[in-house]
């Protein structure tokens, strides 16, 4: 029963089809940037780091219903090419591309130190921030929306279906689920993996933002004229 489901659904041509996608969602620097604010301060801890993932995914719970109510609308693809998939990409290709102009074209801005005090960090502030941060993630909705559309095109909902929903929504959450995930498995050894990466990534933010966003508005615009 259980190889069948995978079968179906894992190992499915459209699950591996929309992985590229997922896979540039789950890169978010600005995800694990926020994480890392709880995680490295005593004062907070894992308990708001673990908000602050329920923040994150109450963010991709309301675009994954949102996908699932314009699937609803939306034609199953047809055997040959599919224009609706293609213009879909394309668009989305485009926000991106000016996403990561807009971050080219614009000065690098010095760090602003975060205000107020960290005994303010309550657990409703960490819930906030997490569904704050998530909204701000442009580049991770972006191309978790099509993903989701594609597997729901794909077939009539079913247990694989919701399989691979589940699976797509834990890749895309997976840059706040794997520093408290490390912590709470590998303790000291885990928070300093964690703040050693920190440090490497906090300089690059930019960078790594800017290579996302123009990286998958080219593959957007290969798999859209791959669907013509």
């Amino acid at each position: 029963m259980h190889s069948q489901l995978l079968e179906t659904s894992l190992i499915s041509g459209v699950f591996f089809k929309v992985l590229p996608l997922a896979l540039g969602a789950a890169v978010s620097p600005l995800v694990v940037v926020g994480e890392m604010y709880y995680l490295t301060q005593k004062q907070a801890g894992l308990r708001q780091g673990w908000l602050f993932v329920a923040g994150n995914a109450l963010v991709i719970g309301l675009w994954l219903a949102m996908a699932i109510w314009m699937g609803k609308y939306l034609a199953p693809p047809p055997n040959g090419a599919d224009p609706l998939a293609a213009g879909i990409h394309f668009i989305l290709a485009l926000v991106l591309f000016s996403l990561g102009l807009q971050i080219l074209l614009r000065p690098p801005s010095p760090g602003e130190r975060t205000k107020g005090s960290i005994a303010h960090l309550t657990n409703l502030r960490a819930l906030l921030l997490g569904m704050g941060v998530m909204a701000q993630n442009i580049s991770s909705l972006l191309l978790f929306f099509p993903a989701a559309n594609d597997i729901l095109r794909a077939s009539q909902p079913s247990e694989g279906t919701l399989l691979e929903l589940g699976l797509l929504s834990l890749i895309t959450l997976s840059p706040c689920l794997v520093p408290p995930l490390m912590i709470s498995l590998g303790g000291k050894t885990g928070e300093t993996l964690l703040n050693r990466f920190s440090r490497w990534l906090k300089p690059r933010q930019r960078m790594i933002g800017m290579m996302v966003f123009f990286g998958m508005a080219i593959y957007l615009v290969i798999s859209g004229l791959q669907q013509n």
